[in-house]
């Protein structure tokens, strides 16, 4: 045992005749909540009923064009089959006010074209309506979308889409298929896994083929196809604008693909795809020289097609598995290059992309902003929340301070399908949420999604990797005492893993300075105060959060380091230090040696020889080399004088288990049996005048290491004065 001493220290209709017969309308009959069908008092629907006969009255030839309805309640498909309401023989051509409501449970699987919640409209107006897949999700043919197969002229506006689509050719998170007639969608979001098969016109995050104007509006998933592929749009069209959006996920193809973190594929000289940024994490093609950052091609190379659009510089760009070399270009297909950390400021789409956005709570902009914390969200949706982090099976973190929330809920993600797992609590007076679940105690990624107060729809998933990183402080009884933290002498231990940072923070654990990378560095601790840290690894996954105690000394009352010198020493402890024998082979129990390092004939039994194994003077420094016995005994003995009453002690020593674990051991070189025992060490602190027992600290056992350069411990306890002048410390 390598030991210096060193003493310092997160609804029926009734109807009758009149006279001779009573007019009647195609939707006379329908079976609605409630109005008329104007625009001023709209046909009310409330349930999968009234739904139902929408679906089937359209479907059998009746376009309720000019009409209005709205949805007056949440409804629940419950994943039962779903016939798309309209087909392109057979389109829908009313209005539709989802008046903020959802349709959810949406399961859709046929080989049919046109295929969503609503099928194929012609001129519709549909708005401020959100619907969710169920598991499963939506699955057609060709012109394939969440909300709408194919959109023929009209608008679709204040929408969101959630959950999973598959399509064979021209499928999108929202809508499919913009055949005709310069359809408008704006300020909506999709939250979609959009599949596409072996068609190669598109598939994109919110549209496939886009031929009208797309602004304002977001998606969020990872989009897979075959031909072009984009996190927006998976091709621009004849006349087809996106302007002010963006995409995160990524964007794949699996096999000839033009692959773009907004587009696919720009082929028109009317196209166009402008002021709009891509987050995604990776963009990948494997057709040659058709990836792009922003766009996997455009036909045309003329003026204004791309313009001024900006990536992430995170962003990875792969063609047939290789990497691409990135030109920074605003007006290219892999457009500007920006930092994350600009990517969360106002100013910057404010300024640069001339964007309608806010960073305070309300609904003047099309956007709003948490400056400095989160992505852009629409001014319909809730605040994302921020600071999440674990401490066990609790989950918790902040919202920003200018709003109040409804409701705060953790999902996890089982294939294409997002689950809730828990319901938070939220504490509107600090700003603060607290979800505590044993089903949160998983290696995996979990969602936050919130619902704010005075917001129609909530906020886009935060997600949070948690793989319960193991993170060990090397600290003294869960106590460190120095005035500058050193990364290499507290943090160890960290097993089964490549730990790519770990963080620190001093503010209660929720706001963590900048990533630490654990080589040589010193993190300054100025005072008594609690730290916390958290590792993460390579993968984004993250320890729970630990939290130890820093404490400031200012008089160095004792220090024992055993000298210095080449070899061993020749001088014992002094008469009473020990009860050990000195000197001899170090082989037999109960002997000990003071030493630099040990010759190369302890070589089958000990670490021997590297003087780098040192922990305070490389080559020089002595320490003290116990080979304990099979029976507790006092090897070091200490009596500390001149102490005032209430005086704060720490006691500490450097430890490491010289036994080599890789070692060839054999009976002959021990004196009982052939197991090497672990040290485990006990302080005891004794009234230095009467010897009454005062305190005493456990090391538990010390664990034999593989890297003896590396593993020197310290281990120790503080202890405040009473009566006692002075003490006796005994190891």
């Amino acid at each position: 045992m390598k030991h210096k001493s060193i003493f310092n220290v997160k609804s029926i209709i009734f109807y009758f005749f009149l006279g001779l017969y009573l007019a009647w309308s195609p939707t006379a009959f329908a079976q609605w909540a409630g109005g008329s069908g104007t625009s001023a008092n709209p046909y009310q629907i409330n349930n999968v009923g009234q739904l139902t006969t929408l679906q089937t009255t359209v479907n059998g030839g009746t376009s309720y064009s000019g009409l209005y309805f709205k949805l007056t309640a949440n409804i629940n498909l419950a994943g039962n089959a779903w016939t798309p309401i309209g087909t392109s023989s057979m389109s829908f051509k009313g209005n539709f006010d989802g008046d903020n409501h959802t349709i959810s449970g949406l399961y859709i699987n046929t080989s049919a074209n046109d295929v969503g919640l609503f099928g194929y409209a012609t001129g519709s107006s549909i708005s401020n309506l959100g619907v969710i897949t169920a598991p499963g999700g939506v699955n057609g043919g060709n012109n394939v979308g969440i909300l709408l197969g194919s959109q023929n002229g009209g608008t679709i506006s204040n929408c969101y889409v959630t959950g999973a689509v598959t399509g064979n050719d021209v499928t999108g998170g929202m809508v499919g298929n913009q055949p005709s007639g310069n359809p408008t969608i704006t300020q909506c979001f999709a939250i979609a896994d959009v599949t596409g098969g072996s068609g190669n016109n598109g598939t994109g995050g919110i549209v496939g083929v886009l031929r009208g104007s797309m602004s304002n509006s977001y998606a969020w998933g990872e989009v897979i196809g075959t031909g072009s592929v984009g996190g927006l749009c998976g091709t621009i069209s004849t006349n087809g604008v996106a302007n002010s959006c963006y995409a995160v996920g990524s964007s794949n193809s699996t096999s000839y693909a033009k692959v773009g973190g907004l587009a696919g594929n720009i082929t028109q000289t009317s196209s166009r795809l402008k002021n709009s940024v891509a987050l995604n994490n990776m963009i990948s093609s494997n057709y040659s020289t058709t990836a792009g950052r922003i766009a996997g091609a455009k036909v045309y190379d003329n003026a204004g097609i791309t313009d001024n659009n900006y990536a992430t510089s995170d962003m990875k760009v792969f063609i047939n598995a290789t990497p691409k070399i990135i030109t920074s270009d605003i007006n290219g297909l892999d457009g500007g290059t920006q930092s994350l950390a600009s990517l969360k400021n106002q100013t910057f789409y404010s300024n640069t992309v001339s964007w309608s956005i806010n960073n305070i709570n309300d609904n003047s902009k099309a956007w709003n902003i948490w400056e400095g914390i989160n992505l852009p969200y629409l001014q319909k949706q809730s605040s994302p929340v921020n600071n999440i982090y674990t401490l066990g099976t609790v989950l918790q973190g902040n919202f920003r301070s200018d709003v109040a929330m409804d409701s705060i809920s953790v999902y996890i993600k089982t294939g294409k399908t997002y689950s809730r797992l828990a319901k938070a609590n939220v504490n509107n007076s600090n700003h603060t949420w607290t979800c505590s679940n044993s089903a949160l105690a998983i290696n995996g990624t979990l969602y936050v999604i919130t619902y704010e107060t005075g917001k129609s729809w909530p906020s886009y998933p935060v997600n949070y990797n948690i793989c319960n990183l193991p993170l060990t402080f090397d600290v003294v009884n869960g106590n460190t005492y120095t005035s500058a933290l050193n990364l290499q002498t507290c943090i160890t231990n960290l097993q089964n893993t490549t730990i790519n940072d770990i963080q620190f923070s001093k503010a209660g654990g929720t706001a963590f300075d900048a990533n630490i990378i654990p080589s040589p560095t010193t993190y300054s601790v100025n005072g008594v105060q609690t730290i916390y840290a958290r590792a993460t690894n390579k993968f984004g996954c993250q320890s729970v959060i630990k939290s130890f105690q820093v404490k400031q000394i200012t008089t160095l009352l004792f220090k024992e380091d055993f000298g210095s010198g080449d070899g061993c020493s020749t001088k014992p402890l002094e008469s009473g230090t020990t009860a050990y024998t000195f000197g001899g082979d170090l082989k037999t129990n109960g002997r000990y040696s003071i030493c630099s390092q040990l010759s190369s004939y302890y070589n089958d039994y000990f670490y021997y020889g590297a003087a780098s194994y040192d922990h305070t003077d490389p080559g020089k420094g002595h320490s003290l080399i116990v080979n304990a016995d099979f029976e507790p005994g006092k090897f070091y003995s200490l009596k500390i004088n001149n102490l005032c009453p209430g005086t704060h002690l720490f006691f500490s020593a450097w430890i490491f288990n010289l036994v080599n674990p890789n070692a060839y051991m054999t009976a002959q070189f021990m004196d009982q049996g052939t197991t090497f025992n672990d040290p485990d060490l006990r302080f005891v602190l004794t009234d230095g005048v009467t010897n009454a027992f005062l305190a005493e600290y456990n090391t538990g056992s010390i664990p034999k290491v593989t890297d003896p350069a590396t593993n020197w411990r310290p281990y120790g306890f503080d202890f405040i004065t009473a009566s006692s002048s002075s003490v006796i410390l005994t190891i």
